[in-house]
């Protein structure tokens, strides 16, 4: 129970900071490029996250059996399309 409510915790605190987005300014706003590090951050957590459920599962297949852990998977892969710089 530890794992799943820190992983939550982090959900939380993903979406505070998401909501902290300001639109008014520039992407290279100290306070925009600042929640950018962030979210980095957030991505890289949610990463090791998915590392240590595939340890857990002992198996890709029975991972991935799962519609939750596609479904995260995804959004952590989404996550990366920053680095792209689209």
């Amino acid at each position: 129970p530890y794992f799943e409510n820190g992983i939550i915790m982090l959900i939380l605190a993903n979406c505070v900071s998401l909501a902290s987005y300001r639109p008014q300014e520039k992407d290279t706003s100290a306070w925009n490029n600042t929640l950018g590090w962030i979210e980095n951050i957030f991505n890289f957590c949610f990463t090791g996250e998915i590392v240590v459920r595939l340890v857990a599962n002992n198996s890709l297949s029975r991972h991935f059996s799962s519609a939750w852990n596609v479904f995260d998977f995804f959004i952590v892969l989404v996550g990366y399309s920053s680095f792209l710089n689209i």
